[in-house]
Order: structure tokens, then C-alpha cells, then sequence
């Protein structure tokens, strides 16, 4: 989330995570992730996570790429 959000040069917004494991975003991370989430780039798993501490498949992150290019 940090790295697109920087590419797509995005400003930082503080927010309230809509999904269950914010908890477990790094605090660094939080503001990205809210603001990748606020503008469609990242839409979540379908249990209401984002799975911070997982790894990105390559599917999800083209998807996330071609988000920011529409």
C-alpha cells in the first residue's frame, strides 16, 4: 500500500480502517492503507481483511497497479 500510494503520489490521510485486522497494519503502513482503500486501489478479502502482515500475490498487485492507472 505504501509503495502505490507513493507512485500514484496520493497524500496521506489518517482514517478508520473499515476491516477487521487493522489492528495489524504497521503504524507506518496505516495512513497508506487507509488512503489505498478510500480511492479503490485496495478493496480487502472477502472476510473483511487486508492481511497486513501476508505477502501480495503477483495477481494482487497488478490488480492493484491497474486500479491506479484507471
Amino acid at each position: 500500500a505504501v509503495m502505490i500510494v507513493q507512485a500514484a503520489k496520493l497524500a496521506l490521510a489518517a482514517g478508520v480502517s473499515p476491516f477487521a485486522d487493522s489492528g495489524s497494519v504497521s503504524i507506518w503502513a496505516r495512513d497508506a492503507v487507509n488512503v489505498a482503500t478510500e480511492n479503490g486501489i485496495m478493496k480487502g478479502y472477502p472476510d473483511n481483511t487486508v492481511q497486513p502482515q501476508g505477502n501480495a500475490t503477483r495477481a494482487e498487485a497488478v490488480t492493484a497497479i491497474l486500479n491506479v492507472l484507471q
